[in-house]
């Protein structure tokens, strides 16, 4: 299903392409939930009574899912978007835009701890080394990044 509604959003454009891209990875994530808890040992019954339903916990997975909806559904002034399963940069890019966005989760985390987190929801091509850094792109699309220059007052005496 998520693949079809990618396939759409290529298709159109602007809200209904934006609509799309939120099915899909809304898709993707129930997927990889699932798949992830099968994964999961299953908690004796006295234990599952007193955790709070998965659907309320925020694990940092979906951070990485919002923030990589945010970015596949912007449109460059060129018209060109991005495709999660072709990002561009490096996963240590995406990890710099975490750890921006969401310092108390991933501002010291490593890179291959990252892994966890953004596998089945995007990926790089295989020659992702030889590829220019996407710091200016995620600065672009999150223009809360950029940092406001202060003025200096000069006093003089």
């Amino acid at each position: 299903e998520a693949v079809r509604l990618e396939k759409a959003a290529k298709e159109t454009t602007g809200a209904e392409r934006r609509e799309n891209l939120e099915q899909a990875a809304d898709e993707r994530a129930k997927a990889a939930s699932a798949i992830a808890s099968l994964d999961d040992n299953p908690l004796p019954e006295h234990a599952a009574a007193d955790t709070p339903e998965p659907s309320k916990i925020r694990v940092k997975k979906d951070f990485v899912q919002d923030v990589v909806t945010r970015i596949c559904g912007y449109e460059s002034p060129d018209g060109k978007s991005i495709d999660r399963w072709s990002m561009p940069g490096g996963a240590d890019d995406l990890l710099w835009l975490m750890g921006k966005l969401y310092p108390d989760e991933f501002a010291d985390m490593s890179i291959k701890a990252f892994r966890a987190h953004y596998r089945m929801i995007c990926r790089w091509p295989t020659t992702a080394s030889s590829q220019a850094g996407a710091r200016p792109i995620y600065l672009e699309i999150f223009p809360e990044l950029k940092r406001n220059p202060v003025p200096v007052i000069q006093i003089r005496n």
